[in-house]
Formats: structure tokens, sequence, C-alpha cells
């Protein structure tokens, strides 16, 4: 599942402000009780974050 989210992340222009704001969501959920989730959910999760941080 990491390498599948790496791949995700790597494929984003390092150069924009979502793209931080992406990595800086993934690292509030990637945590050790977080790790069980697929990298479908934890995508999606990542998403609605990103989604209510906009509204």
């Amino acid at each position: 599942p990491l390498h599948k989210i790496t791949c995700h992340l790597l494929s984003i222009c390092p150069n924009s402000a979502s793209c931080k704001q992406l990595f800086s969501v993934f690292g509030s959920i990637l945590t050790k009780w977080c790790n069980w989730l697929s990298t479908k959910n934890l995508t999606c999760l990542a998403e609605l974050k990103m989604y209510v941080y906009e509204e």
C-alpha cells in the first residue's frame, strides 16, 4: 500500500500549494493507529480532509 501511495503522491506537481497541503494531510493520517487502512480508503480520507479544509 505504501508504494501505491508514494507513486500517487509523486505524480503530483511538487510546486503547487495543494501538493504541500496533501502531504500535510497524509502526515496527519499516517499514524500507527491508521496503518490498517487500505490505499483506496487512505486516499479517500485524504481527499475528504482536503475538501473540508477548502470549504
